[in-house]
């Protein structure tokens, strides 16, 4: 609740600064989420299914949405493209019928829309994909403002026609980056102590199979020399055919010191839920603080010439007693 009077006093002082009047801030308010973000079904050629999307407006204003279907694809460097429909050869955007192409939303309100699937006769055998946006109508007070761009969610439809299916997932590279120079780890590290090390990792997942595969990886990493063991999940990832998908951030836990094997695990199955096929991968990686090893040599050497030159003047007197 913190952050959403926050998010809306930085938006009223935005418009501000802009010359717009505050009350205009309410008026381009948008928090619509849809359920299930995914819709995973299974529909023979020649057939048709139903689902139901659940949308939720949470703002305090009326809004009309509009209902409309896209092809999608993904980067290797996870990054969403979006295209009319019909333009991917595994789209089944263009399967999709909508009761209505606009959906009047009440303050505060839910809707259920159903959305029915028609698959043709003739459909391949395997994945076939879309993306459903629910996007707001602009109102003329917004165009009037100069808004051009309308704010939308989307609720992705993972469609698989029976017949000869081909699931498969490989691992096509690995690895974790060695660390000789840093002095400080990223602030997105959260690691507090001395020294902190700065390690990179990226796993490559291909999917050469023709239905998507829902991929859950892992990576642990014992040392060969040194201290230090841990195991970190990288979360979750749907990764359609035919294309390839990356994990890559920084080791949130990384060792300081001394030589290191790595091995990735990756689970899939044949839906979303389901995790019972491995595939496995192994890198080596070294962390060798070589600053923080040449600022203490530094600083000892500068320390003993320190001393010696303080002993030079230093005068000594020794004492001689007889008994």
């Amino acid at each position: 609740m913190e952050m959403k009077a926050i998010t809306a006093l930085v938006l009223v002082l935005l418009l501000a600064l802009m010359g717009l009047p505050p009350q205009e801030a309410s008026a381009q308010a948008f928090d619509l989420t849809v359920l299930p973000a995914k819709n995973e079904i299974t529909a023979a050629p020649g057939t048709a299914q139903e689902f139901t999307i659940t949308v939720r407006n949470h703002a305090a204003e009326a809004m009309d949405i509009k209902v409309y279907p896209m092809d999608y694809h993904v980067t290797p460097e996870n990054q969403f493209v979006f295209q009319e429909p019909g333009h991917y050869t595994y789209s089944c955007a263009t399967w999709l019928r909508f009761p209505r192409e606009v959906l009047p939303m009440g303050p505060n309100s839910e809707a259920r829309l159903p959305v029915r699937v028609e698959v043709p006769p003739d459909a391949e055998p395997g994945g076939h994909y879309a993306v459903v946006f629910f996007e707001k109508v602009l109102t003329p007070e917004e165009i009037a403002t100069g808004a051009q761009l309308a704010p939308r969610v989307g609720a992705l439809v993972l469609l698989t026609v029976p017949g000869e299916i081909v699931r498969e997932g490989r691992i096509n590279s690995f690895r974790v980056e060695s660390d000789f120079l840093s002095l400080w780890g990223p602030s997105e590290a959260k690691r507090e102590g001395f020294p902190v090390r700065s390690l990179r990792y990226r796993l490559e997942v291909e999917n050469p199979g023709n239905v998507h595969i829902t991929v859950k990886a892992f990576l642990r990493y014992r040392p060969l020399f040194g201290l230090g063991r841990g195991e970190v999940e990288l979360g979750e990832m749907t990764i359609l055919p035919g294309t390839v998908r990356v994990f890559e951030g920084l080791l949130p836990d990384p060792p300081a010191f001394g030589v290191y094997r790595a091995e990735a695990q990756i689970l899939y199955g044949k839906d979303l839920f389901t995790f019972d096929v491995e595939r496995r991968a192994s890198a080596g990686f070294w962390v060798i603080p070589v600053l923080w090893i040449v600022i203490f040599a530094a600083l000892a050497a500068g320390l003993y010439c320190l001393l010696r030159r303080l002993r030079g003047r230093i005068p000594w007197r020794i004492r001689l007693e007889r008994k």
